[in-house]
């Protein structure tokens, strides 16, 4: 069978998903702006010399794009995401048809910008959205970004105090603390925003990165139906992973983000039966693959281990 090329943006470390494209029969290429990256190392890559909020990046795929009759792009970053939204007005602009597997750029927008996501959480789905209350224990995180390397616990008086300035920058977004569960529901969505299938995925133990180590499938139709309400509802595109909480004391559930995307344990999902890489190739592609949702493994549990990776420099 032959390989169909396919370009990846910002992959990074993403070497198992990527061994899980090359199984199913894509060539793939990355752009990366880190040539030490692992994907480096099983992939074609492209070096990236603009940031994303230079619009000359486009300028750099564009060859590539056409050299290799790339079918399809797929961003694995958040940023990625809106360059992504941007790649495709581009290449239309110019004549072609590009495959970009992700959401409108509203919608992504929205759950790029934390601000935004609290706002339209706010209108839309308010009971489920942890919003901040100055008499509880909050947390504060960047308005942009991923992962939890960068979250300000205020409990009292004194920690408001010392985070005020960052509170009023505009830069930050507060959200109500809450112990409990966190779960992760990984989620695919048609071209046409309609829910294909969900895997909610328990988070016991997070890395430094604050992406997941070990994870374990479990089946929840409860938040299967809120993440079918609230990906249809904000008309979200591919794979897509959103974040919870179940609070320990109250069974509440919490939607705190969205990742319009991949998200970092996606492997798990696809590797219990989600098959989100031929349902793509179905739905952008015309692959014939057949698929019954719901039928993924219950309890299957992801435990990550580090592996190395060498490049040698000049000199």
């Amino acid at each position: 069978m032959e390989k169909i090329p396919i370009l990846f943006l910002a992959a990074g470390r993403r070497v198992q998903m990527t061994q899980m494209f090359l199984e199913r029969g894509f060539e793939v290429f990355s752009y990366e702006s880190d040539l030490t990256s692992p994907i480096c190392q099983v992939a074609f890559v492209i070096e990236a010399t603009k940031p994303w909020s230079d619009s000359h990046f486009m300028d750099e795929i564009l060859p590539v794009y056409k050299a290799n009759n790339i079918q399809l792009v797929i961003p694995f970053q958040d940023e990625a995401v809106i360059a992504a939204c941007k790649l495709d007005r581009y290449f239309k602009n110019r004549g072609l048809e590009p495959k970009i597997v992700c959401s409108p750029i509203a919608v992504a927008e929205i759950c790029y910008d934390k601000l935004f996501f609290e706002q339209w959480m706010g209108d839309k789905f308010p009971t489920i959205y942890p919003s901040a209350n100055i008499l509880r224990p909050m947390i504060i995180k960047p308005r942009y970004g991923a992962g939890s390397r960068t979250i300000f616990h205020v409990e009292n008086e004194f920690d408001l105090e010392k985070y005020k300035l960052l509170i009023s920058s505009g830069k930050w977004i507060k959200q109500r603390k809450i112990k409990g569960i966190e779960y992760s529901v990984d989620c695919y969505f048609d071209p046409d925003g309609n829910y294909i299938d969900s895997v909610p995925r328990r988070r016991i133990l997070i890395g430094s990165s604050g992406e997941v180590v070990k994870s374990i499938t479990e089946r929840n139709e409860w938040l299967q139906a809120i993440s079918k309400e609230v990906g249809e509802r904000l008309g979200l595109i591919g794979p897509v992973n959103m974040q919870y909480i179940l609070e320990y004391n109250t069974g509440e559930i919490y939607l705190f983000e969205i990742n319009a995307r991949f998200g970092g344990g996606y492997t798990l999902s696809i590797h219990a039966g989600m098959d989100v890489i031929n349902l793509i190739a179905r739905d952008y592609l015309g692959r014939d693959f057949e698929y019954e949702p719901d039928t993924w493994r219950n309890n299957l549990l992801l435990q990550r281990a580090y592996k190395d990776y060498y490049f040698q420099r000049p000199g």
